[in-house]
């Protein structure tokens, strides 16, 4: 199965190639550019008055757990270049759970070393794994809808288990296609433990 965020990102993507040169409303402001950590518990009106309308809210049903995704879209094409940003709210009641955001832009890119993720070990702490791998771009309480239902029943967790992600995109236009490169790293952590339990890296170039 695809990744919902990554089908997302292709058609808004296509649509930015074949019609302009920005796609969707930069989010983004100065002023929030590093407040992503406020997200988890604020309101829909809190949210939209952070970021303003969202692209897309889809309510997302699955055995045991219903969730709400808002999502937010804005990519820019600079000659061969696609610079995109990508931020998806999970919320349950009317209150944000969690978040994930991705970003080529170089002022506030999410890459991320995909070596320093071969030094990630089971029993870690989650200070020694941001330590390891760096500032994450996301979190959630599991089961998430942040996470794509392909890769749950591959990742060990419990419910209210806390989840890392660190997400990335980019894009270079070749005979008007996009080639993507992008990079998903889910880590699990223990809720009684607060201690790593499982991660998963994936992703194409």
């Amino acid at each position: 199965m695809k990744s919902e965020l990554a089908s997302i990102i292709f058609m808004l993507s296509l649509l930015c190639i074949q019609c302009s040169r920005a796609t969707g409303q930069n989010f983004v402001r100065e002023s929030t550019l590093h407040d992503f950590e406020k997200i988890p518990g604020m309101t829909t009106e809190q949210l939209i008055e952070a970021f303003g309308d969202p692209i897309e809210i889809q309510k997302r049903i699955q055995p045991g757990f219903n969730r709400t995704v808002a999502t937010y879209y804005y990519t820019l094409r600079t000659g061969s270049s696609l610079s995109s940003r990508l931020l998806s709210v999970e919320l349950k009641d009317g209150k944000a759970l969690g978040y994930i955001y991705s970003s080529g832009f170089p002022e506030d890119s999410t890459r991320f070393i995909d070596e320093d993720v071969t030094l990630l070990r089971i029993g870690m702490t989650e200070a020694e794994a941001r330590r390891t791998i760096g500032q994450t771009s996301g979190r959630s309480v599991m089961p998430s809808q942040l996470v794509d239902t392909e890769f749950l029943p591959i990742l060990q967790f419990k419910a209210n288990d806390r989840v890392q992600f660190s997400y990335y995109d980019s894009y270079q236009l070749k005979d008007r296609r996009a080639i993507a490169y992008n990079r998903r790293l889910i880590m699990i952590f223990d809720a009684k433990t607060n201690r790593l339990k499982d991660f998963l890296l994936t992703g194409k170039e």
